[in-house]
């Protein structure tokens, strides 16, 4: 085993307890990381991408490793800190798995690191041979916009005197939101104030940065706490007050801010002419000129309005300056954007290949935008591809006969799953490499699954409904139109959720709220919200031509069962109400999706029993029974049989003669005879509902067993008295009657 020795591994004292100081000094060591990567078919060309790996816990991570022969070609290698660059910009769950047990003769020693720690590792590299480390160069960092640099230096002055606020300021930049609002909640004073009002600003929690702000009372920070309301009037619609404050500011402290605000003010009004365009340049000239946080954002705006204006050029020179303080996929995406409208073909293509390493999603931006002939033409890979023939002999295993050998991965805790993913419906398909695609019994396998556009709309096997191109195309639209408004990468992952969120909040706070605005916002993100499940959880949309996109459920596999679910429902009822729900309302709808997964095996409570043990269902179950309950009484107002029937007390007795005339005792309904028993239990259900103010309480297993709670604490089963009075022959209106006399009852 003397081969091992050589290898560039992890050394640590105790595997067990490992430090911070520790990983960083290893990572001195790395010249060079690596990746395996596989093919993927896009709508447009195949191309080489990393593949994600999953934990035996479900977690997902990305592979990498820290020498060539700790895996097998292909693979992709890059310096080490440009690598760190890219695999934090990457998306995904944020969790990075160095050094997987890949082969059996390489062990090695493997470490999960998450976000937080790349950042850190990466800063730390950049800062070998700087001079100056104490708490001064963090802030200095920052204003230059070496994010990871500044964090290092942060949390290496972190007991030396290092500003809570500024740290918490970086962390801020980075988007680690929450350890931003953690370093500084615990004093209570109106600095603290002031920094969780622009955390949550920056978030798109507008209310809460406003009720943080109107706790200020230190006229010290006035500056700061006006530039905070000049962004949240901004971003509710409210420019003539934003710009009035931005030009105040624009001669002090925050001129750098100022001039950025007002830029994007002036860009906001509905009528443009020339010289507004101009004078917003001029403006963002300015800030892009000078030193500060914001610097980043501001070249990349600045690109898009260049962009926009179709001076490519002046584009270009914008995205490359901000890929020097930041070299990440979403960056290295605009500048192929602006290479084509140059005629840089080849140019752009690079940056395509570039970006489908890491970040797939920026690669089908590029290649979308390429001419269909070029591509057909390509045959381009990155040159820091290493593929298959390309790899030495002699950097393999010792024994040439270890190359066929079946791949096993050590027992550990971290052991990766070996089933392999299911891509079929996917849009990013893994071509099938015999070799490269089977590891041996325990080998570790790697799952395909980015979120990307490229193919949507192609059609899939099967007869059930789903949704076309014409909606959930509107993701990748929304998705780069999100990019430019929030200058920043947009995910389709919890990230993106959040974002997604906060669209929702700019576009409903404002005062004249624009009805068509909101519906295709409302359907944007409704698109969006499916997208990521259709990846996360590999949902189904099943699309209803007769119904709007509200009535479209998601369904996904359970194993033997499936999960239905009203997922658009979600953002639509924002469109009935004009009331925004508690921020987070869409994570914690898929943390009820997941739980719902994970617990589909388990019998659950329902009907009678669930009546007599008072188990009520989960407020998003009851919600997804809603949304059926309301898409039958839609179904029945366009049926023949039903649309006459009115939704009270008389029309009971419409149901009571269809009944007796359409369904017979002891004989089962036919296939059309359930559908019509289904309008008429549910119309049967608003009836009660709307005249004794019923509400839903348990709605587990078939709408038969669903239970409605009365205000007086009686529960009755609507849709399954229905049932039970077609078998039955009973008399619907005499049950209504009787509830009647209870609820008088109750009343005397």
């Amino acid at each position: 085993m003397a081969f091992q020795s050589d290898l560039k591994t992890f050394s640590f004292s105790s595997p067990s307890s490992v430090s911070i100081t520790e990983i960083l000094d290893n990572f001195k060591r790395f010249s060079k990381l690596y990746s395996p990567v596989v093919k993927f078919k896009t709508a447009e060309k195949e191309i080489y991408t990393i593949p994600k790996m999953v934990l035996s816990d479900g977690r997902e991570t990305l592979p990498v490793f820290t020498d060539d022969r700790l895996l097998d070609a292909p693979y992709v290698y890059k310096n080490t800190v440009e690598f760190l660059y890219h695999i934090f910009y990457s998306g995904g769950s944020g969790l990075f798995s160095f050094n997987p047990p890949f082969k059996k003769e390489f062990p090695g020693k493997e470490i999960l690191l998450d976000l937080n720690t790349v950042s850190l590792i990466t800063g730390f590299l950049q800062c070998e041979e700087e001079k100056e480390r104490g708490p001064g160069s963090a802030l200095k960092a920052l204003n230059s916009c070496q994010f990871h640099k500044a964090n290092y230096l942060a949390f290496k002055n972190i007991n030396s005197g290092m500003d809570p606020f500024v740290y918490s300021e970086i962390f801020s930049m980075i988007g680690f939101y929450e350890k931003a609002v953690e370093l500084i909640k615990t004093a209570a004073n109106d600095n603290s104030l002031l920094a969780q009002a622009r955390i949550k600003r920056m978030q798109g929690d507008l209310r809460g940065s406003a009720e943080m702000l109107n706790r200020i009372k230190d006229e010290n920070l006035v500056w700061g706490k006006n530039m905070e309301y000049a962004w949240i009037h901004l971003l509710t619609g409210n420019v003539p007050q934003a710009q009035k404050i931005f030009s105040q500011l624009s001669g002090g402290a925050f001129k750098q801010e100022a001039l950025f605000g007002n830029a994007i003010a002036l860009l906001s009004q509905q009528n443009l002419g020339k010289e507004t365009v101009a004078e917003a340049v001029t403006l963002l000239s300015s800030a892009a000129a000078m030193e500060g946080k914001n610097r980043l954002n501001i070249l990349i705006y600045l690109g898009n309005l260049f962009f926009n204006m179709q001076d490519f050029i002046k584009a270009e020179d914008c995205y490359l300056k901000a890929f020097y303080s930041n070299p990440a996929p979403h960056i290295t995406s605009l500048i192929g954007m602006a290479e084509i409208k140059r005629g840089k073909l080849k140019e752009a293509m690079g940056k395509a290949n570039q970006c489908a390493i890491f970040d797939i999603n920026s690669a089908v931006r590029i290649l979308s935008a390429l001419p269909p002939d070029y591509l057909s033409n390509d045959n381009s890979v990155s040159p820091e591809i290493m593929e298959p023939e390309e790899k030495a002999p002699e950097s393999r295993a010792a024994n040439p006969k270890e190359k066929n050998r079946e791949t096993q991965a050590s027992p550990s805790g971290g052991e990766a799953s070996m089933e392999p993913a299911d891509i079929s419906a996917r849009t990013a398909q893994r071509l099938k490499d015999e070799k490269n695609a089977k590891p041996g019994k325990a080998g570790v396998d790697f799952e395909t699954n980015y979120e990307t556009f490229s193919s949507i709309g192609k059609k899939t096997g099967g007869t059930e409904p789903s949704a076309g191109p014409g909606f959930l195309s509107r993701a990748l639209t929304l998705a780069s139109r999100l990019e430019e408004e929030f200058n920043k990468k947009i995910y389709f992952n919890y990230e993106g959720l959040t974002d997604i969120e906060r669209k929702l909040r700019l576009t409903f706070i404002q005062e004249k709220l624009d009805q068509m605005e909101a519906i295709e916002t409302v359907k944007d993100c409704s698109a969006f919200l499916c997208f990521f499940l259709k990846e996360r959880f590999k949902a189904r949309l099943m699309e209803y031509e007769d119904f709007d996109p509200w009535a479209w459920p998601i369904v996904i596999n359970a194993g033997n069962s499936e999960v239905a679910s009203f997922a658009i429902a979600r953002i639509w009822q924002l469109l009935w109400t004009n009331k925004l729900p508690d921020q987070g309302w869409l994570l914690k709808y898929i943390q009820f999706l997941s739980n719902e997964l994970a617990e589909a095996s388990t019998a659950r409570v329902a009907g009678l029993e669930a009546v007599k043990n008072k188990t009520r269902s989960h407020p998003e179950k009851i919600m997804d029974a809603l949304m059926e309950h309301r898409k039958n009484i839609i179904l029945a107002s366009s049926l023949d049989e039903t649309r006459d029937i009115e939704l009270f007390r008389g029309g009971i007795s419409k149901i009571d003669k269809a009944l007796r005339e359409n369904f017979k005792p002891g004989v089962p309904p036919t296939t059309d005879g359930w559908r019509l028993l289904r309008c008429y239990g549910h119309i049967f259900a608003e009836i009660l509902m709307k005249d004794f103010k019923g509400t839903w309480f348990n709605v587990e297993s078939n709408d038969g067993l669903w239970s409605l709670e009365l205000p007086w604490r009686t529960y009755i089963f609507p849709v399954g008295k229905v049932y039970k009075a077609a078998a039955n022959g009973e008399n619907l209106l005499a049950y209504y009657d009787k509830l009647s006399s209870d609820k008088l009852s109750q009343i005397i």
